[in-house]
């Protein structure tokens, strides 16, 4: 054999290789988008069909089937029959009320709803063309604004009452749903164009919408229109309360302890505020500033010429002042006084907690302890024959004795805080030479 016809036969054999490997003819581009343009065609035309024959439900699902395609999401024609669609649904509904022929609000509510959706979807839809077209340097239009922001008036009053409708029936999903897309409507710059309620409507709504967030537990969607909400004067303070809840429990210290100290400045008398703020304060050692806060709140009450634990309850409830609130200011006081080792200081607030709550849990406490540290801050001499060492022993002794009896009752109402008591009452006993009492509490320290 040749040369040539070796090679010859090689080339052919590989030729047939390939040909076996090679891969099918794919189809041409321009036929596969022929094709989707025909099923969009015949999609649209069933819409029109559906809707000319008033079938909403078979037009909205059409609609629904086109937009499921990503290339057609945003497909305005389609969009606008889906507000058609549920113009048809909600008229539907609307007959059954007023004919009271198996009537469902639920029902009604949601198909403006969806006519309000729809609209917005299709006005996005318009404002991408618009940008598209005037990129392309051709006049932006928006072909259908002017008859859905009529439409949208039409329904608007029922719009506004839905979110109030939900909130009386505790359904708070759907409260916040609608109050939701009724602010952005009523936010819409195009729709605002239109006699629309006024920005006191978009507040009223915030607060439904903050109101239904707290109780559905939506501590990021709660901050959403915040701003909006603590516009309400009359709501102001209980909004600030439930914003403050859902910072806490998503741990936004930015937004949480700025609100602290505005809900405690307007309101200081409310021991929401007061209480967190001390807290807060505790935790960080921050001591100083818990005398400022609770002086402010404090001032705030002498200034009503209240700040007396003879003061009548239906003076104090008038002011929404409460005998806790008062005894929580003076709490704080003796603990940051205590901590400061201002010791007399926190005798003297723990006392005043005990006149206006005698049966306060831990008054007792403040005071014995301060006693107590106020006796080991007695220096006592190593030698008997010192001329300081009778007098302070005697003087170290009284100031145990006076802590004692705060200390025991103290116990007495709290048992299970033995890590407080157990410690301190462990060495007034020692001191004093208290055997059986040393003895029985040695059983009650804590393991180290």
């Amino acid at each position: 054999m040749t040369t040539r016809l070796y090679v010859g036969i090689l080339l052919y054999m590989l030729s047939l290789c390939m040909a076996s490997h090679a891969p099918a003819s794919p189809v041409p581009q321009n036929v596969e988008k022929k094709e989707k343009t025909q099923q969009l065609k015949k999609q649209m035309k069933s819409i029109r069909e559906a809707l000319k024959g008033k079938k909403g439900a078979d037009a909205l699902k059409g609609v629904e089937n086109i937009r499921k395609d990503t290339a057609e999401w945003w497909n305005i024609q389609a969009l606008q029959y889906g507000v058609e669609a549920c113009r048809l649904l909600a008229d539907t509904e609307n007959e059954k009320l007023y004919l009271k022929h198996n009537p469902d609000t639920t029902a009604f509510f949601n198909a403006i709803y969806n006519i309000c959706r729809y609209v917005l979807l299709t006005d996005s839809a318009e404002r991408f063309q618009a940008f598209a077209d005037s990129m392309e340097g051709r006049r932006a239009s928006y072909k259908y604004r002017r008859q859905n922001a009529g439409m949208l008036a039409k329904h608007m009053g029922n719009m506004l009452t839905a979110p109030l409708y939900f909130t009386a029936k505790g359904n708070w999903k759907e409260a916040q749903r609608f109050a939701h897309i009724d602010i952005t409507m009523l936010s819409t710059p195009w729709l605002s164009q239109k006699s629309y309620p006024d920005s006191a409507s978009i507040v009223a709504l915030a607060v439904i919408h903050a109101n239904a967030c707290y109780n559905l537990a939506d501590n990021h969607e709660i901050e959403r229109f915040a701003t909006l909400a603590l516009q309400d004067s009359a709501a102001h303070e209980s909004i600030l309360e439930r914003l403050i809840y859902a910072e806490t429990n998503v741990g936004d210290t930015l937004k949480y302890l700025p609100r602290l100290e505005e809900g405690h400045q307007k309101y200081p008398f409310n021991i929401f505020f007061l209480s967190r703020i001390v807290d807060y304060n505790i935790q960080k050692r921050n001591f100083d500033t818990i005398v400022t806060h609770t002086a402010y709140s404090l001032d705030a009450i002498r200034s009503l010429q209240l700040l007396t634990p003879d003061a009548p309850d239906s003076l104090l409830h008038a002011h929404r002042i409460t005998r806790d609130m008062v005894a929580l200011c003076y709490e704080a006081l003796a603990i940051a006084h205590y901590n400061k080792e201002n010791y007399r200081a926190s005798i003297d607030n723990a006392r005043e907690i005990l006149k206006w709550v005698p049966s306060h849990p831990r008054a007792d406490f403040f005071v014995g302890a301060s006693y107590y540290q106020m006796a080991k801050r007695v220096r006592i001499p190593n030698s008997i024959n010192d001329p300081d060492y009778r007098k302070n022993y005697r003087e170290r002794n009284r100031l145990l004795e006076m802590a004692r009896p705060y200390l025991e009752l103290y116990r007495k109402n709290n048992p299970d805080d033995a890590r407080f008591w157990a410690p301190i009452l462990y060495d007034i006993y020692l001191y004093l030479n208290l055997g059986p009492e040393f003895e029985e509490i040695s059983r009650h320290l804590p393991s180290s």
